[in-house]
Formats: C-alpha cells, structure tokens, sequence
C-alpha cells in the first residue's frame, strides 16, 4: 500500500523531469528563432498530472473524494513535447516570440527550485523525524 508521501514524492519527481524538459524545449526554440518556417514547441504536462490526482482517474475504491489516488497512476505520466503552429507567425514562418520564452523560462525556473526545494524538505522532515537530527 502506497502512502500519501510516496504519491507526493512521485508528483514532484515527475514534475522535475517536465521542468527539465520544458527547459530544453525552450532553449531549442529561443536557439530557433531566426530559422525559418520554425515552429516552437511546449511541454504538456500539468493537465495529466491533475488528471491522475482527480478522483474520476482514480483505479482504487475510495469512499471519500479526499482519499489518496494511487501512486502508479502518477508513475504513468510521461512530459509530452508537443509542436504549436496556432499562433500568428512572424515574417518568415516562425512563430517563436522571445518575450514569450523569456517568461516562460523564468517561470519554469521556479516550478523547478520550488519542486526541488519541496522534495529537499521532505527528506529533512523525515531525517528529523526518524533520526532526530
């Protein structure tokens, strides 16, 4: 049986490897930029996550809709790097705009720390807890 501890470990583990991914994706479209025909790409990631948590995805029998979801469900997600081409283009195809990425980066910079940070506290907690120290 699975603990809520090891579903939230699991979520922020897979959120580091999205973080990872959305940061190559974006550095692949910022290099990008000025190629033509170039269509930038994103990372799909946050809508399976809240789908796995969701109590309709649920694969265990759970009375209450605060009960915890399975953690294999939350193994299954995978990052899906998908390419955007419904945005207005710029002069020679490309759709890549570099105040968009700039944002996007600094955003997924600290969707990064903060999943970091939360999954250093976690093992803090429970050396503290379990070791006193």
């Amino acid at each position: 049986m699975f603990s809520g501890q090891d579903i939230i470990k699991q979520a922020l583990v897979k959120q580091l490897d999205a973080s990872s991914m959305r940061q190559q994706v974006i550095s692949n479209n910022i290099a990008n930029i000025n190629t033509p025909n170039f269509k930038k790409s994103k990372v799909n990631f946050a809508n399976e996550l809240e789908k796995a948590l969701s109590p309709e995805k649920q694969n265990l029998l759970t009375t209450h809709p605060r009960h915890i979801p399975s953690v294999e469900d939350i193994k299954n997600i995978k990052p899906e790097i998908v390419t955007v081409d419904n945005t207005l283009m710029r002069g020679a195809g490309n759709n890549v705009d570099l105040e968009e990425e700039m944002v996007n980066l600094s955003r997924n910079i600290m969707e990064y720390r903060t999943a970091a940070q939360l999954l250093n506290m976690r093992g803090s907690i429970k050396n503290y807890v379990v070791e006193g120290r």
